[in-house]
């Protein structure tokens, strides 16, 4: 029984250090993460810009009340 454990996890250790390698250096980004990327980029643009127009109009406001 305890040597038939012993093969089991062997058996488990061998396949996650398979997979490792495979992740590591043989699997390739997929489209939808390029995308993402590609969305997030474009969302964090959006939100720079309406932050520095935000900042502008404050900017003027301060200058027209002084």
């Amino acid at each position: 029984m305890k040597k038939n454990l012993q093969m089991l996890a062997l058996g488990f250790l061998i396949s996650a250090l398979l997979l490792f390698v495979y992740v590591q250096f043989f699997s390739t980004d997929t489209q939808a993460n390029q995308k993402k990327d590609t969305a997030n980029s474009t969302e964090v643009k959006k939100w720079k810009q309406k932050y520095s127009d935000l900042l502008a109009k404050q900017e003027l406001e301060k200058t027209k009340t002084s």
